[in-house]
């Protein structure tokens, strides 16, 4: 019977002397790309169409649904593309320093950090991962009608792979994640080497 070949490690890690950089390039289906690739080449031709309606010299009985229609139509087309290039180009950062954890998301050259302070961090810890798109129940029930209500916009973000992760910690009354392509195994591999770069994320109450 032949073995199991040991996955590579998703983690990069980057040792600035005064900070540990741990990069994280997002988690990537080729089904999801193509699957977007072709809603927005349908979404291009769906908003030009409308577009040429809404812009003809003759008024239509329509236009008013239609600007409506387009206007949602604009966000899920943006959606669609961010999270088509985020899945291509985009990157997870997050850094260990003396005295924060800084947590970065970096896109063609666009960045979002967030800085924690590091005496307020409690509860380091690997918690549970959100299905991605791909699993059975979660893609089921993001369809089901009963209990779309329950998804709020960080989950579906996690579902898409845009947010969340297994790395856990307590931040005053906010639980923050990240890691979002990650999973739980590595998770602890990262939070061990988070934990060796600086020990007060191994002091009781902080870790």
């Amino acid at each position: 019977m032949a073995l199991v070949p040991l996955p590579r490690e998703r983690a990069t890690y980057v040792d600035h002397g005064e900070a540990l950089r741990v990069i994280l390039p997002p988690r990537r289906s080729a089904f999801i790309l193509i699957l977007l690739a072709i809603w927005l080449a349908f979404w291009f031709v769906g908003a030009k169409s409308a577009l040429h309606e809404i812009t003809a010299p003759t008024p239509s009985p329509a236009r008013a649904f239609l600007v409506i229609w387009l206007s949602a139509w604009v966000i899920g087309g943006c959606f669609a593309a961010f999270t088509f290039l985020w899945m291509l180009l985009g990157r997870e950062i997050i850094e260990v320093r003396a005295d924060q954890i800084v947590l970065r998301k970096e896109l063609l050259g666009i960045s979002r950090s967030r800085g924690y302070d590091i005496t307020q961090v409690k509860d380091l810890r690997v918690g549970p991962v959100v299905p991605p798109l791909l699993d059975g129940s979660t893609f089921q029930r993001l369809f089901d009608a009963k209990r779309r209500w329950q998804y709020s916009v960080s989950q579906a973000a996690e579902v898409w792979g845009l947010a969340g992760g297994p790395i856990v910690f307590d931040y005053g009354p906010r639980t923050i994640r990240c890691g979002a392509a990650l999973d739980e195994a590595e998770g602890k591999m990262v939070i061990e080497r988070l934990r060796a770069r600086n020990s007060r994320l191994r002091v009781a109450g902080a870790a």
